[in-house]
């Protein structure tokens, strides 16, 4: 039985280094380019083997990840997605967080009507979930005062101060869905 969760890296983006599960919840409006949810998202990625965990490693590899998903969507609904313009840059954290790494994501939004987008990505890596870790990322082009940001702080720490019960497979080994105590 697998666990819950997308194998990582997932079959659209092979060159991704990271391993493990990347369980993902977006917002009903996640595709309402009306909503403040548009584009609104988050994701923890439950490592499964070691990784070198750096503010550059990280990055480079949100970039491989969006520019695929985003190539893949629009070859799906037809769109014209410049992928090749998509970048990322490290922004600067705030004094004493630890762990934390802030991006901007510049490119076109693939779900909606490709058009210029530029989203706010924070990512915590956080120790002691698991033998290797899990890097939760939320991302949004809200401004960081936003409620949509609030909701996505609020949840983080609900997930890091969760305890995470395993669940029982079939195989004897025990897997879980690292969101699961958040989830609504």
């Amino acid at each position: 039985m697998v666990p819950p969760g997308l194998v990582v890296p997932p079959n659209f983006a092979p060159t991704l280094s990271f391993k493990g599960l990347e369980h993902l919840r977006l917002p009903p409006q996640f595709r309402d380019p009306k909503s403040d949810w548009f584009i609104s998202y988050l994701f923890a990625i439950d490592l499964t083997e070691p990784t070198q965990l750096n503010a550059t490693r990280i990055g480079d590899q949100l970039l491989i990840y969006f520019r695929v998903l985003a190539a893949g969507q629009a070859d799906q609904d037809e769109k014209m997605i410049q992928t090749d313009t998509f970048s990322i840059v490290t922004a600067k954290t705030p004094a004493k967080s630890g762990n934390q790494y802030w991006y901007t994501l510049c490119g076109q939004e693939p779900f909606a009507n490709a058009t210029a987008l530029k989203q706010n990505i924070r990512v915590k890596v956080i120790p002691g979930k698991n033998e290797h870790g899990v890097v939760f990322i939320s991302g949004s082009h809200q401004r960081l005062e936003s409620a949509v940001w609030k909701e996505r702080l609020r949840i983080r720490l609900a997930f890091e101060a969760a305890t995470v019960p395993a669940k029982p497979t079939r195989s004897g080994k025990e897997a879980r869905d690292p969101l699961r105590p958040i989830s609504k």
